[in-house]
Parts: C-alpha cells; sequence; structure tokens
C-alpha cells in the first residue's frame, strides 16, 4: 500500500435496461485499470437514480457490485449513491475523503467530460487534495447521434453556468 492514501474514483455515466452504458464500461474498465497499476487503496464509484439510472440500486452500488466481480476487495470500495451530477459526483465524495484520509485522487472520465472535471474538482474537492485525471475513452464524431449531441450541449451549457 501506499504511504500516501491514493483513491481511483470513477465518474458515474448510465446504467439502463439493457445494463452499463458502454461509456460507463469504459471508465469502469479504465479506473479498474488504473487502481491495479497505481496500486491504490481505494476505488470510489459514483451515481444516484434519476433518468441515467431508473434501477433498484444506485448507480454507485451497481459499479461496486461491478468492481467487485472483478475481484476488488471490498474493503477498497467506496461508493456515494445520491448524486445526479458531476458538481454532485465531486461533492458527495468529499466525506469519503475525509473520513478515510485521502490525500490523492485520479479521476477517470471520458474525454468529452473532461473539461467539466477539471473545471469544477478544484473547486469542490479539498484544496490539499493532490487531484489528477485519466481519460477512460475517446468519443468519436463519426458515431454523433442526436442524444449525443444534446448530452454534450447541456455539459457546455453547465460550464458556461457554472455548475
Amino acid at each position: 500500500m501506499n504511504t500516501i492514501k491514493t483513491a481511483v474514483v470513477v465518474l458515474s455515466h448510465f446504467y439502463g435496461g439493457h445494463g452499463f452504458s458502454d461509456r460507463q464500461l469504459r471508465r469502469m474498465n479504465k479506473a479498474l485499470e488504473v487502481f491495479n497499476t497505481q496500486k491504490a487503496d481505494y476505488l470510489i464509484t459514483t451515481g444516484g437514480f434519476g433518468f441515467f439510472n431508473r434501477s433498484e440500486l444506485s448507480l454507485g452500488e451497481r459499479s461496486r457490485d461491478y468492481f467487485l466481480t472483478k475481484g476488488v476487495n471490498e474493503k477498497a470500495l467506496l461508493f456515494e449513491g445520491k448524486s445526479t451530477t458531476t458538481k454532485e459526483n465531486l461533492a458527495e465524495i468529499v466525506p469519503l475523503l475525509v473520513a478515510n484520509k485521502i490525500q490523492k485522487v485520479v479521476i477517470v472520465t471520458s474525454v468529452d467530460h473532461m473539461l467539466r472535471v477539471k473545471f469544477l474538482a478544484p473547486k469542490i474537492l479539498p484544496p490539499t487534495l493532490e487531484i489528477s485525471y485519466v481519460v477512460s475513452d475517446y468519443h468519436s464524431t463519426l458515431k454523433v447521434t442526436v442524444w449525443d449531441f444534446f448530452w454534450h450541449l447541456g455539459g457546455w451549457i453547465k460550464i458556461g453556468l457554472g455548475i
């Protein structure tokens, strides 16, 4: 284990009738790779309920369960299950970071989500926390759907509004 307590944080995307979205799976698989490579102490999952998850378990719990099936020790898994936005993902993990005396986080998300995360994380997470970022996947503009367009437009509007 590291002398500096480290956590890999995977930000939530979507869980639907057919399971995790491809993007959520890519984020989780990259987070698992980083967790194992960097020998992190914790893996934190995020996400509550909303249009992105209408199941009986929060997205944070579902993601935690996914990592259990991949052999991650239950003691290394932390989750929050309340958030519905990127801003809330970050705010809801703060108590977990503080309670577990985590000093460094590696945030894993998609490339098109990264700008918003880099804008919000330093404002929300504790100022003494060392933050690094890892891209889980690159969204090909050749595959953009109407849904993708509005999803990304919403993200850019949130950045403009500072939320």
